[in-house]
């Protein structure tokens, strides 16, 4: 299933979704929205929904190639996923407050999981590292890790040291202001309580 859907990708991100299925670790940095891999249906939907002419057809192709993605996670030996968020994620209204409440409740039943780390980077942190854009660092036994790199219209894929030396070093900075696990869970769940107004 996946071979067809890495066919209907963008180029440039089809080496991305090849290397993402063999990793045995992923960790993400991500400033303005959930990761893909952490998106329910709804808010992956709204997402795209955003993109200036989008079609629907465009759109739930999309979504039906970003849920597929995310199954590398039911698998028998998932990658361990280490996702910080940052704290305007959270309140970022992404399509209606239903879907944010809903999205953060998959959040925290994603970070139950033993393969699942969730933190928060908070405001208070006034950590300016990785402000520019989010990426994501693989790491599969025996080859060289590679980062993905996200810009504006397209990203990046790329195993050149120079440029995986860089992305681990934002990494280990921003995790090291990010709010430890349980924290950052009762800050989804305060969040989540603001989305349902109670």
């Amino acid at each position: 299933m996946m071979d067809n859907v890495a066919a209907q990708l963008p180029a440039w991100f089809r080496p991305w979704v090849e290397i993402e299925q063999e990793a045995d670790t992923l960790r993400t940095w991500q400033p303005l929205v959930v990761p893909g891999l952490l998106q329910t249906e709804d808010y992956a939907r709204s997402i795209l929904r955003g993109a200036p002419r989008a079609s629907t057809e465009w759109i739930e192709k999309n979504v039906a190639m970003r849920l597929d993605r995310q199954r590398i996670l039911e698998r028998d030996d998932p990658p361990m996923l280490w996702a910080i968020l940052d704290e305007g994620v959270l309140g970022r209204l992404v399509g209606s407050r239903p879907i944010m409440a809903a999205q953060l409740d998959h959040l925290l039943g994603m970070a139950q999981r033993p393969c699942v780390t969730i933190q928060v980077l908070p405001f208070k942190a006034a950590s300016t590292t990785g402000l520019l854009g989010g990426f994501f660092v693989a790491q599969t036994k025996g080859l060289t890790n590679t980062v993905y790199m996200e810009s504006a219209g397209q990203g990046q894929v790329s195993d050149r040291p120079g440029d995986v030396a860089g992305i681990v070093t934002d990494y280990e900075a921003i995790r090291a202001e990010a709010l430890p696990q349980s924290v950052s869970r009762e800050l989804i769940e305060e969040m989540r309580e603001q989305w349902t107004g109670n």
